[in-house]
C-alpha cells in the first residue's frame, strides 16, 4: 500500500533556551563617608543580558541583618556611629537567582554637634560695673545623644582675652574691672562631643560709659 508523504516523519519540538544567568558586576555604597543620620545607597552594576534582573537586598549593620529590603537604608532607623554597614545583593532574572555579591563594608562616622545659641549677660555692659557672663541659650544638638561640653573663649576688639573666670561654665566670664568704655567683646563658644568639635557660636558687646550724662553735667559746672 501507499504511503502519505511524511507520514513517519516525527514532530519534535523546539528546544528551550533559556537565558544566561544573570550576574552582578558590582555593588558600590554611597556615600562612602557616612553619617548618623545620612541615608546609605546601593548602586549595582549586572550584566549586559537583555531580560529584565530583579535585585534582592540584603542590609548588615554590625554583622547582624536588619529589616530593610530596599536599596537604601535609613541611619536614623537603622546604623550609629562607629557602626559597619555592607548589603548583600542576589539578582534574579524570573527563572533563578544568580550568585549573590557583597558590597564593601564601610564604617558610619561620628556626627558632630550643632552650634548652640549663646548671649552675652548683660546685652548693655557698664564699664568697671558688670561683669560679662556668656551664657548658653540652647544647648546644641548631638545626632548620637552624646554629652556634649562646650569651650568658652573670649576677644576684646579682636584681641585674645586669657584671664576669664567662672560662673557656671569654665572660662564664661569676664570681670568688670576687666572692661572699658567703647570696647567690644566677643564669646566664642565650641561645643565638642567627646569625639568631634562641632561648629561654634559667636555673640558680642559693647561697653557703655558708667556715666553718659558726665559730658552734660561738666557743661552746667
Amino acid at each position: 500500500s501507499s504511503h502519505l508523504p511524511h507520514e513517519d516523519a516525527r514532530t519534535e519540538s523546539a528546544p528551550v533556551v533559556r537565558p544566561t544567568t544573570p550576574e552582578i558586576v558590582s555593588v558600590r555604597l554611597t556615600p562612602t563617608a557616612a553619617y548618623t543620620d545620612d541615608t546609605i545607597t546601593a548602586t549595582v552594576t549586572t550584566d549586559d543580558d537583555d531580560d529584565t534582573v530583579s535585585l534582592s537586598y540584603e542590609w548588615y549593620v554590625d554583622g547582624s541583618l536588619v529589616a530593610e529590603t530596599g536599596a537604601t537604608l535609613d541611619g536614623e532607623t537603622y546604623f550609629d556611629k562607629d557602626e559597619e554597614v555592607y548589603v548583600v545583593v542576589t539578582p534574579n532574572d524570573g527563572y533563578e537567582d544568580g550568585d549573590s555579591v557583597s558590597s564593601d563594608s564601610i564604617i558610619v562616622r561620628n556626627t558632630a554637634p550643632s552650634a548652640p545659641s549663646i548671649s552675652i549677660d548683660p546685652d548693655e555692659p557698664i564699664e568697671d560695673e558688670d561683669d560679662l557672663v556668656c551664657e548658653i541659650d540652647d544647648d546644641a544638638y548631638d545626632a548620637e545623644g552624646d554629652s556634649i561640653s562646650y569651650t568658652f573663649e573670649w576677644e576684646v576688639d579682636g584681641v585674645d582675652y586669657e584671664d576669664a573666670t567662672t560662673t557656671t561654665e569654665t572660662g564664661d566670664t569676664v570681670p568688670a574691672e576687666d572692661i572699658f568704655e567703647d570696647e567690644e567683646w566677643t564669646c566664642i563658644v565650641t561645643p565638642n562631643d567627646g569625639t568631634d568639635d562641632g561648629a561654634s557660636s559667636e555673640t558680642s558687646v559693647t561697653v557703655e560709659s558708667a556715666c553718659d550724662d558726665c559730658e552734660y553735667l561738666v557743661h552746667l559746672y
